[in-house]
């Protein structure tokens, strides 16, 4: 439903990147690191846990700087939608159907415009790509990263 969907993204306050909060994507945005690496404890498998938490660190080089901007765009488009989601489900709870009409014509708008902007994101992500691969292997030397996961081959730690 749409709106579990924007109540899972009300906070995007203190975002940043990390290496490998998932095993299939190299860098993703996060500002709740805690709770992903209590997941990884207590839901992964045990063969695992030890190198997902061991490759799961913040970004620490300068990414490039129009990656940053695409990215700040997305994450503002994000605050955008959730706080038009929000006065939309406001004016749902009155009689007025016209300002009920305005406000979800609002929030709409700015989903679209937060597809725009995650397209975007994305765009840039992949033309720059070879400098992230490279600040990403200057700062995890060991990681077995093989362009789609951190698990190339069964792994066995125990």
């Amino acid at each position: 439903m749409l709106s579990d969907y924007i109540k899972k993204k009300e906070r995007w306050d203190g975002m940043k990147n990390y290496w490998h909060i998932h095993h299939d994507v190299l860098m993703e945005l996060s500002n709740n690191i805690r709770k992903r690496r209590a997941d990884i404890k207590y839901n992964k498998p045990y063969n695992e846990i030890a190198i997902r938490l061991k490759l799961l660190r913040p970004v620490k080089g300068k990414l490039p700087k129009i990656y940053l901007k695409a990215e700040k765009a997305y994450i503002n488009a994000q605050k955008t939608s959730t706080a038009t989601y929000k006065i939309y489900l406001k004016s749902t709870q009155t009689n007025d159907t016209i300002i009920n009409n305005a406000n979800k014509i609002s929030f709409f708008k700015a989903l679209k415009n937060l597809q725009n902007k995650k397209y975007n994101l994305n765009k840039t992500r992949k033309i720059y790509n070879d400098k992230i691969e490279a600040l990403h292997k200057k700062e995890c030397p060991k990681c077995a990263w093989n362009g789609h996961t951190m698990f190339p081959k069964k792994i066995n730690l125990v």
